[in-house]
């Protein structure tokens, strides 16, 4: 009978069984149709998964680095900016720079909470992004979409406190925030960005209260 040729769950037995290999049966057969059908069934499913990409996994796992390097935040290794989002987030909203400040420390919220005045340390200044000259690596531009970065925020300049002055991105005495060395590591340094309400000082003196 076809069934019992399907049968892939009985035993072989050393005796044959009228010219049969192994003691099949029916409901054996029966059987071995409805594994291979939902063996099958499994198979057309995660392949459509992994084809249309619906339900996307990520696999990861930890590892200890003693020392894991040090990493600019720019576009050569971690490249970030800042993007201001309605509610509904149908679409990006403007900076009023002289409304608002943006700008990066290399310490912990809770170190800078007792700081008195951000003009005492070095940070970083950021504006509005410029697709062109932010953004030369070339692998990046079709991964951010022009519009949306045009109205982003971006590093644009660096405070120096021992000279105490700005510079510019481009100037020599510019340079890019840095995460060193990993978090587990004695010398690492952090990052935070830090956005409030903009307020006149010796080193801003044009902004518009709220």
């Amino acid at each position: 009978m076809f069934i019992r040729n399907l049968d892939n769950l009985s035993p072989a037995i050393t005796l044959y069984f009228k010219g049969r290999h192994k003691h099949s049966s029916i409901s054996s057969g029966i059987i071995t149709i409805i594994s291979y059908s939902v063996i099958l069934a499994f198979i057309v499913y995660y392949i459509l998964d992994f084809i249309d990409k619906t339900n996307p996994t990520i696999y990861f796992f930890n590892r200890y680095i003693e020392d894991a390097g040090i990493f600019p935040l720019n576009e050569s290794s971690l490249f970030h900016y800042i993007n201001l989002i309605g509610i509904t987030l149908e679409r990006s909203n403007d900076f009023d720079f002289n409304s608002i400040r943006i700008y990066g420390i290399q310490y912990s919220i809770e170190n800078y909470i007792r700081i008195p005045n951000y003009n005492l340390i070095n940070h970083w200044e950021y504006g509005l992004c410029d697709y062109d000259e932010d953004i030369s690596y070339k692998k990046l531009n079709n991964l951010i979409d022009k519009k949306i970065f045009s109205k982003s925020a971006c590093i644009k300049k660096y405070y120096n406190l021992e000279e105490q002055r700005y510079f510019n991105k481009g100037e020599s005495g510019f340079k890019f925030p840095t995460l060193d060395h990993g978090a587990s590591h004695p010398n690492r340094t952090l990052y935070g960005i830090i956005i409030e309400t903009c307020q006149n000082n010796s080193l801003k003196n044009n902004c518009n209260f709220i």
